[in-house]
């Protein structure tokens, strides 16, 4: 994850989505055994090939998404991202 402020002050945030995002758990908070069950194949799916979702957020709200293949692909695209905001650059692109 990557946490960075842009030239106007504002901070973003960049990261993978995870398995255990907020629209996976159910509204009690807890996880369900056939989650917890699936979460192996999930894994072993993105190592394989299924892309990774990359979320892109402004103050806390979610701006874009990208998906990128690999796991050192979508790491390298975090970066670049969080560099561009931090130059001001992507900003707009949003």
């Amino acid at each position: 994850m990557a946490e960075v402020t842009d030239p106007d002050g504002v901070e973003w945030s960049v990261d993978r989505r995870s398995f255990f995002a907020p629209d996976v758990v159910s509204p009690d908070g807890e996880l369900t055994l056939l989650l917890v069950a699936i979460w192996p194949l999930w894994f072993i799916a993105h190592w394989l090939g299924v892309r990774w979702v990359i979320v892109i957020e402004r103050a806390g709200s979610q701006v874009s998404e990208e998906r990128v293949r690999g796991w050192g692909k979508s790491q390298r695209r975090i970066q670049e991202i969080a560099e561009s905001v931090t130059a001001g650059t992507q900003i707009n692109d949003l």
